[in-house]
């Protein structure tokens, strides 16, 4: 399949830098970055991808949207030497890397994104091969460690670690990214360990790597342990986009080094990462730090999953040899989606749509459009959920009736290195302002790791849900009916109402919204996107 012409979502995003004045135990120095403690920003686009592969437009102004449909990756600039990529933000890995020349095979058959120039690199003749996603949606990237001058803005660390990819499945370099930007610890790298040529199994060895992560670890870390962050931190905010997705719009920030301005900490709920024993697929402690377990994946704790108040029963599905009693969620930037365990994820999908049955091919977890659903995670003891905006997506682009859950899907059970039960991708993160703390990356014990929350979700989410869905029909009919001079429907023009009575569109089923606090006060809400055109041929 090739893509002839795709009409994008765009978004910026302002990444923000600020001085970090910590310090950790052993000492860390502030040799190979440049231009430290200063403000910089860096523009961040999302990046859309069609769901809908099969669909091809007949151009119609009729075609609507509920919720944001082409969100797919979010990609920052970045100058690796003197070139300039957009490379995919990804909290759920640790590595950079770039796709080169000499990648012809598998998604580079199909990319026309800039590629990192060989004659530029420092090779380090060390291979490389990384994994992402599942058993069911797998990908690869395999190539070639070397070093460059990595920059952010301004801000410049050199002899950067990164990989240089020669074969990769992922489709990411089909839609405008170069590579990935790992986020996640250096104790994931699979680039550091391959440079160190290590295992991580003997003490020897794992002396080496914790001591390697200022100068080969992974790209924010290595600028947080060199001292350019007020804090070793940073968050994602993403607004909804209120207008025609295909603007260019500021619709959030990844702030590094503090919070953003207007957030409070003590507005978040602050929960620790969780740490990976040896026997869970962890790294063993130095020789200088005997008592110490360090974190693998920005991975937290979750007490609960809520259906329309309703908790949801846990999994019974066992997990593959490691401790099955806790339940964790992978806070993740790489994910498009909702992952959860099988068999509940089935359950909820049947719950509200008892047509579904995942064994027969072609079945879809069919709902009404305008039947708000609502998704929670419970985390810390507060309730974190998905705006039913984004719980949902459409049947037709052309029909605002008709609708499917399909923002939730299986995911692998609990394994050896991957603990984690949930993956909370982009509708989390649309719903919800995250910010992650490395802590102290040598002796996480001094200062843990952790993940604080807020939500975003509107208290009447459900009602503007409704109103989109309204608006949109009679859009459509005015089209239909030949109805002139008629624009899509604005958010300037459907004001949220809580009291909105809609007739027989209303469902006895809309969901009970039980969360103990909503932050809606900074919150953009997108009513509906109408006449987005996408067009591409099989």
């Amino acid at each position: 399949m090739s893509i002839a012409t795709l009409t994008l979502a765009y978004a910026f995003i302002a990444i923000v830098l600020f001085p970090f004045t910590g310090a950790y135990d052993r000492q860390i120095a502030n040799e190979g970055t440049t231009s430290p403690h200063v403000q910089h920003e860096v523009s961040v686009t999302t990046i859309g991808a069609p769901k809908y592969n099969n669909f091809k437009s007949r151009g119609s102004r009729g075609i609507v949207g509920i919720g944001k449909h082409l969100d797919h990756l979010f990609t920052i600039p970045i100058t690796v030497g003197d070139q300039v990529f957009s490379v995919n933000l990804d909290t759920g890995s640790s590595d950079l890397w770039l796709i080169s020349e000499n990648c012809q095979t598998n998604a580079c058959k199909e990319s026309n994104v800039p590629r990192y120039s060989a004659s530029a690199f420092s090779a380090a003749d060390v291979d490389v091969e990384m994994q992402y996603g599942d058993s069911k949606t797998g990908t690869f990237a395999q190539g070639t460690i070397g070093f460059d001058t990595a920059t952010i803005s301004n801000i410049s660390m050199v002899h950067q670690p990164f990989a240089l990819i020669d074969d990769t499945s992922n489709l990411i370099v089909q839609f405008g990214a170069t590579g990935i930007f790992g986020l996640g610890f250096p104790t994931a790298s699979s680039v550091q360990g391959s440079i160190l040529g290590t295992t991580i199994d003997s003490a020897t060895d794992i002396d080496n790597y914790v001591d390697s992560m200022g100068s080969h670890g992974p790209l924010i870390s290595r600028i947080a342990m060199a001292g350019a962050l007020d804090a070793p931190m940073f968050s994602l905010s993403l607004q909804r986009d209120e207008r025609d997705p295909t603007r260019t719009e500021k619709t959030g920030f990844l702030t590094l080094g503090k919070l953003p301005h207007g957030i409070d900490n003590s507005s978040l709920t602050w929960v620790p990462v969780r740490l990976y024993a040896v026997e869970d697929g962890g790294m063993g402690p130095p020789s200088f730090a005997a008592d110490e377990v360090y974190p693998y994946r920005w991975e937290i704790d979750i007490e609960g999953v809520f259906l329309d108040g309703e908790r949801l029963p846990e999994t019974t599905i066992p997990a593959n040899g490691v401790d099955s009693k806790r339940v964790s969620a992978l806070i993740d930037t790489g994910n498009s989606l909702i992952r959860g365990p099988e068999d509940v994820v089935v359950n909820l999908l049947q719950t509200i749509s008892p047509g579904f049955n995942p064994s027969v091919e072609g079945s879809v977890p069919a709902v009404p459009c305008n039947v708000p659903r609502t998704l929670e995670f419970q985390i810390g003891g507060q309730m974190f959920p998905i705006d039913p905006r984004d719980f949902i997506s459409q049947l037709d682009l052309e029909n605002a009736i008709d609708c499917q859950a399909d923002n939730l899907v299986p995911a692998d059970p609990s394994a050896y290195g991957a603990l984690f039960r949930w993956s909370l991708g982009t509708p989390f993160f649309k719903s919800n302002f995250v910010a992650f703390h490395y802590g102290n990356l040598t002796h996480p014990s001094v200062d843990p790791p952790r993940i604080g929350f807020l939500s975003r979700v509107p208290s009447n989410a459900g009602v503007l849900l409704q109103n989109a869905v309204r608006d949109a029909m009679q859009y459509m009919v005015d089209v239909n009916n030949g109805v002139d001079n008629i624009d899509p429907p604005n958010v300037a023009h459907t004001t949220a109402q809580t009291n909105t009575i809609l007739g027989d569109m209303l469902d006895s089923r809309v969901a009970a919204n039980h969360s103990s606090t909503l932050y809606a006060s900074n919150y953009l809400p997108v009513l509906i996107h109408v006449a987005i055109l996408i067009s591409f041929y099989i």
